[in-house]
């Protein structure tokens, strides 16, 4: 996806993820257990091809109380801290534009 320019000052990278944002979490779910100790919830292949990632996820954090231990408005935050961005790179190309984006030099810099 190439950068486009307007009439802000310096480029500028438009991301859309194909589902919803949590299919990045998703990709490298084995992040979570680093917020939530208990939960060691197994790896995902295509994380991009799941309809709906959001209740996805939810539904896959139920406790044994039937209770969803990730709420996407608390939890994203905290989780995308742990992202292992090679691993996002890997099983999500709509995320690769924005890593690109984010590694590449700066003019000046």
């Amino acid at each position: 996806m190439p950068v486009l320019h307007s009439y802000w000052d310096g480029p500028y990278c438009v991301i859309v993820p194909v589902q919803e944002l949590e299919a990045w979490i998703l990709a490298d779910i084995q992040s979570v257990s680093k917020v939530f100790t208990s939960w060691r919830p197994q790896p995902i292949s295509n994380p991009e091809g799941i309809n709906s990632p959001k209740e996805f996820l939810e539904k896959l954090s139920r406790a044994a109380n039937h209770k969803p231990r990730y709420a996407h408005a608390v939890h994203n935050a905290r989780v995308a801290e742990h992202l292992d961005i090679d691993i996002l790179m890997t099983k999500c190309p709509s995320f690769l534009p924005l890593a690109n984006f984010v590694r590449k030099p700066r003019r000046g810099s």
